[in-house]
């Protein structure tokens, strides 16, 4: 008895931690006030920010997406990822793009709560042209739905740097409903019909819609680029849309669906950007079918074809329109023409077809709004009655790499004089964007990651071209890198011990200046040790038929660690294990090992004690 209480005292314990890495981050947001940041750089991480978005979120993608065609999304039979709250998805860097391999809408925006601003980022439906003349080449590439869907009341705000490109829609089924009609709507984006409420698209200023096309195989096609059925509204405030194919509307097609009143038809009000390089067999750039009233204020419409009628603008049954008049803030020109057109002595336009039923009417003075944007994205100009104010044309905020934009002013390099949509503009005005040096801008990783014992971490960022950007921790420097000239910098911090670190990235110009330094902070998980645990084997290692456990617990103070669980095993005489259901209690040779699940400090990990009691 005495030797046995000897040996326990002086129990030999032999160590062994055999950690189990996991190399992945965890992604977790940044708080900010009122909203949350999110980070996608896969389609699974840009789907769940997208599903579980609340109300003035904010999802930056930072790498090029694919949307694999095997997904299946239970919110929608007809789309990819759907949307249903008041959220920006703006791309990180320069030419980032979400590109689908299947036939269904990469995203849909559903419901009056969805209210979704996409910028600086390309939605590519997939579509392969073989000219540049959309409507006279087959596509070998994925076709099927529209790029985006709005649907349900929903608004699409398409902001400075969207760009929606490649989209070749056959497919007439309406959103999360069977609809086999026979007509295609919408290359690029469509308003859905058959859920209540319709829906609306802002096209702003620095947007583009490019190369796409809306046709059935057996049926006809309304809007190359916007599609849109009952209770849509079209507002173009600025942007592009080119090189779109319709039969119906190259650009733009406004209709409503058969069975329907077409007093609910689509409404289009165009106070600025381009249609150019467009073609249809109706209406080159835009074609109106219903009973509803339509606005073209201002903007270019121009190079556009149509094989039968409305090079430029076709309404085809009892639609008003109320134009500009010719030599005001509207342009349309070098648009085919029909024999069925309008005479250019009507309107002061060519290439503008007037079905008997149809209304025309010329509007009152407008004013231009011209933008510049002093080194940002170029904004075209707007267009405004005289005595109004923009209102909802009012632009998006332009985009300067290393720069925060702080407003739009009417005097240029004073900038006391601020211009708002809510300005009212009585002479043509041009107004001036004002720049504030912004601090640097953090890609990755996330704010909190965590990685494993020993990682490399790899911090990824955006500041101004040729400035020196300095890592430090308290007193010490990490690292120092310089922006390059895109605007990109990165560096490397490896053999940080375990635990939190909260570093900051501060910027600094040639001369020397700092600004605001931005904090980052993450974690390194710790890697589990005997000496974190207290032991304590039986009193009594008789072996007598009495169980033999060891007695396991934390030591004070010790947080963050994963759950645990000693099991036994029998050392057998060849050295091979044999686990054991429970402690030992019979003589023999024994081992007891510690799991540990991975927590919030400490890796997962096994701790093997080692212990020869006499038999």
């Amino acid at each position: 008895m005495k030797i046995m209480k000897n040996l326990v005292k002086r129990a030999r314990l032999l160590i062994f931690c055999m950690a189990i890495f996991n190399s992945e981050a965890i992604l977790l947001p940044k708080t900010c006030v009122g909203q949350t940041i999110n980070y996608a750089t896969t389609f699974e991480e840009l789907n769940n920010a997208i599903t579980n978005a609340q109300d003035d979120d904010i999802i930056y993608v930072s790498k090029n997406i694919t949307v694999p065609s095997s997904f299946s999304n239970s919110a929608s039979s007809t789309a990819y990822m759907v949307a249903k709250n008041r959220i920006t998805i703006e791309g990180l860097g320069a030419d980032v793009t979400i590109k689908r391999e299947g036939g269904k809408s990469i995203l849909e925006c559903n419901g009056s709560g969805a209210v979704v601003s996409l910028r600086n980022l390309t939605f590519d439906g997939g579509a392969i042209w073989t000219s540049d003349v959309v409507s006279d080449v087959s596509n070998s590439g994925v076709s099927g739905r529209s790029v985006i869907d709005v649907a349900g009341g929903a608004t699409l705000n398409l902001e400075s740097g969207a760009i929606i490109q490649n989209g070749f829609t056959t497919d007439s089924s309406a959103t999360n409903t069977t609809d086999a009609g026979s007509a295609a709507y919408g290359g690029g984006i469509r308003v859905d019909w058959k859920l209540p409420g319709g829906g609306t698209i802002n096209v702003k200023a620095g947007s583009i819609i490019r190369n796409c096309k809306a046709r059935k195989s057996t049926g006809s096609g309304y809007g190359g680029g916007i599609g849109a059925y009952n209770n849509a509204n079209l507002n173009l405030y600025g942007g592009i849309i080119e090189r779109c194919y319709a039969s119906h509307g190259g650009a733009i097609g406004c209709t409503y669906r058969n069975g329907t009143s077409n007093t609910t038809a689509a409404v289009i009000k165009v106070y600025g950007g381009t249609l150019q390089n467009n073609a249809a067999i109706h209406g080159g750039a835009l074609c109106c079918e219903g009973k509803t009233e339509h606005y073209i204020n201002g903007g270019t419409i121009i190079n556009n074809q149509a094989s039968t009628r409305g090079g430029a603008i076709a309404l085809i049954e009892a639609d008003t329109i109320y134009l500009a008049a010719k030599g005001s803030s509207l342009v349309i020109e070098n648009n085919s023409v029909s024999p069925n057109d309008a005479s250019v002595d009507q309107f002061g336009y060519e290439g503008i077809y007037i079905d008997p039923r149809s209304t025309a009417n010329t509007l009152i003075e407008n004013k231009t709004v011209s933008f510049d944007t002093k080194g940002g994205n170029t904004f075209p100009d707007l267009t405004v009655e005289k005595g109004h104010s923009l209102g909802e044309a009012f632009p998006g905020n332009p985009i300067k790499l290393g720069y925060v934009f702080s407003g739009w002013f009417t005097d240029n390099g004073t900038f006391r004089n601020q211009f708002t949509s809510t300005t009212i503009v009585t002479e043509d005005t041009t107004v001036y964007a004002k720049w504030d040096i912004a601090p640097v801008q953090i890609i990755s990783p996330v704010p909190n990651a965590v990685f494993d014992p020993g990682a490399t971490v790899t911090i990824l960022g955006t500041g101004v071209p040729g400035h020196t950007v300095k890592i430090t921790e308290g007193i010490k420097i990490l690292a120092t890198t310089q922006v390059d000239p895109d605007g990109y910098w990165s560096t490397q911090l490896s053999g940080l011990p375990g635990g939190t670190h909260t570093v900051s990235v501060n910027q600094s110009d040639p001369y020397g200046s700092a600004f605001p330094a931005v904090p980052l902070s993450f974690k390194i998980l710790k890697i589990p040790t005997l000496d974190l645990f207290n032991i304590i084997l039986t009193e009594d290692l008789t072996y007598n038929g009495a169980v033999k456990q060891f007695v396991v617990t934390l030591k004070p103070n010790i947080t963050g660690m994963g759950t645990f669980t000693v099991r036994y095993f029998r050392v057998n005489p060849d050295g091979t294990e044999t686990e054991l259901p429970g402690p030992p209690t019979d003589v023999g040779r024994y081992r007891a090992k510690i799991y540990i699940e991975k927590g919030s400090d400490y890796t997962a990990a096994v701790l093997r004690i080692v212990y020869f009691p006499k038999s």
